[in-house]
């Protein structure tokens, strides 16, 4: 069991870093009632401390570029948010921590996420 610090250079945590993520979007207003956005995001690839990856897979470290497309309808107090996001298909490889057997790893991931939402104002 290693007993470094959880985040420092000896833990046997994955390597993440903190990400630097480039962002562009659009919006525009239809009329009184009804707006469309559009949004692009990408991740900037940071070295990683490790060549441990395997918790990488399960995260959005993975994907690094992701499209975003909403809608937003307002009636009256009523607001309906209708979005949907695509994460790009990307792949990762690297090796096996020891105490998981070791070994090599490949891993691919892509996202797809659709996001209704509903509000009233009182």
């Amino acid at each position: 069991m290693d007993l470094n610090k959880r985040g420092s250079n000896k833990s046997p945590g994955p390597g993440l870093r903190d990400a630097t993520f480039l962002n562009i979007g659009l919006g525009y207003k239809l009329n009184t009632m009804l707006s469309v956005g559009v949004g692009f995001s990408h991740r900037i690839k940071l070295p990683r401390h490790t060549s441990n990856i395997l918790s990488h897979t399960y995260t959005l470290q993975t994907i690094y570029n992701t499209l975003s497309l909403g809608t937003s309808f307002n009636y009256q107090k009523h607001d309906l948010f209708l979005g949907f996001s695509y994460g790009f298909r990307n792949r990762v490889s690297g090796v096996m921590p020891v105490e998981l057997g070791g070994g090599h790893f490949s891993g691919e991931k892509q996202m797809a996420s659709l996001s209704i939402s509903w509000g009233y104002m009182y």
